[in-house]
Protein backbone atom coordinates (compact mmCIF):
# COMPACT_ATOMS: atom_id res chain seq x y z
CA UNK A 1 0.00 0.00 0.00
CA UNK A 2 2.83 2.41 0.74
CA UNK A 3 3.80 2.36 -2.94
CA UNK A 4 0.73 4.50 -3.61
CA UNK A 5 1.60 7.12 -1.02
CA UNK A 6 2.25 10.37 -2.77
CA UNK A 7 3.74 13.40 -1.15
CA UNK A 8 3.23 16.81 -2.66
CA UNK A 9 5.18 19.74 -1.36
CA UNK A 10 3.48 22.93 -2.45
CA UNK A 11 4.00 26.25 -0.72
CA UNK A 12 5.66 24.66 2.28
CA UNK A 13 2.64 22.46 3.08
CA UNK A 14 2.96 18.68 2.87
CA UNK A 15 -0.03 16.69 1.73
CA UNK A 16 -0.05 12.92 2.24
CA UNK A 17 -2.74 10.65 0.96
CA UNK A 18 -3.14 7.38 -0.81
CA UNK A 19 -4.07 7.74 -4.46
CA UNK A 20 -5.75 4.34 -4.57
CA UNK A 21 -7.95 5.29 -1.63
CA UNK A 22 -9.12 8.35 -3.56
CA UNK A 23 -9.99 6.13 -6.51
CA UNK A 24 -12.02 3.71 -4.35
CA UNK A 25 -13.86 6.00 -1.96
CA UNK A 26 -15.68 9.30 -2.32
CA UNK A 27 -13.80 12.31 -0.98
CA UNK A 28 -14.45 16.01 -0.47
CA UNK A 29 -12.11 18.90 -1.17
CA UNK A 30 -12.46 21.82 1.24
CA UNK A 31 -11.43 25.04 -0.49
CA UNK A 32 -12.35 26.22 -3.96
CA UNK A 33 -9.72 28.90 -4.52
CA UNK A 34 -6.06 28.95 -5.53
CA UNK A 35 -5.22 25.97 -3.29
CA UNK A 36 -7.85 23.93 -5.10
CA UNK A 37 -6.52 25.08 -8.47
CA UNK A 38 -3.06 23.78 -7.53
CA UNK A 39 -4.47 20.52 -6.12
CA UNK A 40 -6.60 20.07 -9.23
CA UNK A 41 -3.66 20.63 -11.57
CA UNK A 42 -1.08 18.47 -9.79
CA UNK A 43 -3.21 15.71 -8.29
CA UNK A 44 -6.81 15.45 -9.53
CA UNK A 45 -5.98 15.92 -13.22
CA UNK A 46 -2.75 13.94 -13.09
CA UNK A 47 -4.38 10.89 -11.49
CA UNK A 48 -7.79 11.30 -13.16
CA UNK A 49 -9.60 11.78 -9.83
CA UNK A 50 -12.90 13.50 -9.18
CA UNK A 51 -14.07 14.64 -5.74
CA UNK A 52 -17.63 14.05 -4.64
CA UNK A 53 -17.84 17.69 -3.59
CA UNK A 54 -15.87 20.93 -3.31
CA UNK A 55 -16.71 23.07 -0.28
CA UNK A 56 -16.13 26.81 -0.07
CA UNK A 57 -17.89 29.71 1.61
CA UNK A 58 -18.14 31.48 -1.74
CA UNK A 59 -20.82 29.06 -2.96
CA UNK A 60 -24.23 30.49 -2.08
CA UNK A 61 -26.22 27.73 -3.74
CA UNK A 62 -25.55 24.09 -4.54
CA UNK A 63 -24.06 23.57 -7.99
CA UNK A 64 -23.44 20.28 -9.76
CA UNK A 65 -20.80 20.55 -12.46
CA UNK A 66 -19.70 17.41 -14.28
CA UNK A 67 -20.84 15.25 -11.37
CA UNK A 68 -19.09 17.28 -8.66
CA UNK A 69 -21.10 19.18 -6.04
CA UNK A 70 -19.98 22.71 -5.20
CA UNK A 71 -21.43 23.64 -1.81
CA UNK A 72 -20.91 25.92 1.18
CA UNK A 73 -19.87 24.64 4.63
CA UNK A 74 -23.43 25.31 5.80
CA UNK A 75 -24.82 23.10 3.02
CA UNK A 76 -22.38 20.36 4.06
CA UNK A 77 -24.02 20.20 7.50
CA UNK A 78 -27.27 19.12 5.84
CA UNK A 79 -25.64 16.19 4.03
CA UNK A 80 -25.64 13.41 6.60
CA UNK A 81 -24.52 10.88 3.97
CA UNK A 82 -21.11 12.60 3.91
CA UNK A 83 -20.43 12.29 7.64
CA UNK A 84 -17.60 9.75 7.31
CA UNK A 85 -16.20 11.02 4.02
CA UNK A 86 -12.51 11.87 3.70
CA UNK A 87 -11.93 15.64 3.54
CA UNK A 88 -8.84 17.05 1.84
CA UNK A 89 -8.20 20.67 2.78
CA UNK A 90 -6.85 22.71 -0.12
CA UNK A 91 -6.67 26.19 1.36
CA UNK A 92 -4.07 28.60 0.00
CA UNK A 93 -4.30 31.06 2.92
CA UNK A 94 -3.06 29.92 6.33
CA UNK A 95 -5.22 32.49 8.12
CA UNK A 96 -8.35 30.73 6.81
CA UNK A 97 -7.37 27.33 8.23
CA UNK A 98 -8.76 28.08 11.70
CA UNK A 99 -12.23 28.79 10.26
CA UNK A 100 -12.02 25.59 8.19
CA UNK A 101 -11.26 23.63 11.35
CA UNK A 102 -14.24 25.22 13.12
CA UNK A 103 -16.54 24.45 10.17
CA UNK A 104 -15.45 20.81 10.08
CA UNK A 105 -15.82 20.40 13.85
CA UNK A 106 -19.33 21.84 13.65
CA UNK A 107 -20.07 19.29 10.94
CA UNK A 108 -19.13 16.29 13.02
CA UNK A 109 -20.73 17.42 16.30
Amino acid sequence: MHNFLRILREGGIYLKFEIEQLRREPFIVYGGGSGFDTFNTFILSKYNLKPYAVIDEKYSEELNLEGVLFISPEMLRAKSDLLNTLVIVSIGKKEVLEQVSINLKLRIC
